[in-house]
């Protein structure tokens, strides 16, 4: 063989996220983009698709995602009794405000019934 026909020697990934200044499980990802959705490459070299999409993209794709836990249920967890009243409280005057000002889809939609919205009893919290 020519010098010019020479093989490429392989990197590691360790030395490619080395090179490309990443990390290597940016490495992992981006090969197996290629592997797998070699068609979306175009999309993230132009910067309209990330990686991390893209992987998430493949996961949905391939029935592997984990459902996202809504935020505001994650938050509801991990909030203290203190916080939950707080906030039910808070929400409650939100949606009589809104009721009072009009606002009928609003106060529906905190009520149930678009009839009332009261501040349900909050004892099971203490």
């Amino acid at each position: 063989m020519t010098a010019n026909l020479q093989p490429c020697p392989r990197l590691s990934v360790r030395d490619a996220a080395r090179v490309m200044n990443v990390s290597e499980r940016t490495v992992y990802m981006a090969r197996r983009i290629l592997r797998e959705a070699p068609g979306w490459e175009p999309e993230i070299m132009v910067g309209r698709l990330s990686l991390h999409a893209a992987t998430k993209l493949l996961e949905a794709r391939q029935g592997r995602a984990k459902p996202a836990e809504p935020r505001l249920l994650k938050a509801w967890r991990l909030a203290t009794p203190t916080e939950r009243e707080d906030f039910v409280v808070w929400l409650g005057e939100a949606l009589s405000i809104a009721k009072t000002a009009g606002n009928q889809d609003l106060a529906r939609a905190g009520s149930g019934r678009g009839t009332n919205c009261e501040v349900p009893s909050l004892g099971y919290l203490k």
